[in-house]
């Protein structure tokens, strides 16, 4: 690599190991002329990292207390799901993951590589809009094993819209069970009368202002 048409770095490919950041690491430590030397440096936990810390600390001792469980009660079994970023899933944890399964025959595991920000349950939720920041709605549902799924629709304006299509993962009778633009809870009253019906996979419904509503299937 060069800095103003002078040789400056050279960039090597080849896997590196601990030790060979020991030079490195002792002239920094050593030199006069390394800025760990010629001045202090202090690094402090922001609140944000402070958290991070604390949850590696936790994920520890839950690997932990599971490697204990599985001392006492012999070969795992079952399933083991994994969510990571793509970067860390290829670079570590699909090496370690391969290794473990290997040791491991009756354990079915499953790793699934993402740079998204995604619900740690992804069964359970899914956006029904996303993108309309035109008219500052969201929409999403969310559902459970044996249970009727719920939609949850938020209009960010103070403007009612009338005739707003959402898409809906059933057809069918959807009861609004939450409005917190009801009048019980000293708002306008501007709702859904109670239920609306879907069909070919769509809902119409009227939005109130400056509100969230839910609504549940099935009833």
């Amino acid at each position: 690599m060069l800095l103003n048409g002078a040789r400056e770095y050279r960039l090597e490919t080849r896997p590196r190991i601990l030790a060979d950041f020991e030079p490195t690491c002792w002239w920094h430590r050593t030199s006069p002329k390394s800025h760990f030397t010629r001045s202090l440096v202090c690094s402090r936990l922001t609140d944000t990292g402070r958290a991070f810390l604390e949850r590696c600390r936790r994920i520890i001792i839950e690997r932990d207390e599971a490697i204990a469980l599985i001392d006492e009660r012999g070969e795992p079994q079952g399933e083991l799901r994994i969510t990571c970023s793509t970067a860390m899933g290829e670079r570590f944890i699909a090496p370690l993951v391969r290794g473990f399964a290997g040791r491991h025959p009756k354990l079915s595991v499953t790793i699934e590589l993402t740079n998204g920000i995604i619900d740690l349950v992804g069964e359970g939720f899914a956006w029904a809009v996303v993108d309309d920041k035109a008219n500052a709605v969201f929409a999403w549902t969310r559902h459970a094993p044996a249970a009727n799924p719920v939609l949850i629709i938020a209009n960010m304006t103070p403007v009612p819209r009338p005739g707003y299509r959402v898409p809906v993962p059933r057809d069918g009778s959807w009861r609004e069970i939450i409005n917190s633009d009801a009048q019980h809870y000293g708002g306008s009253g501007v709702g859904n009368f109670g239920a609306v019906e879907a069909a070919d996979g769509h809902a119409i419904l009227t939005l109130p202002p400056l509100a969230t509503i839910m609504l549940e299937h099935g009833h």
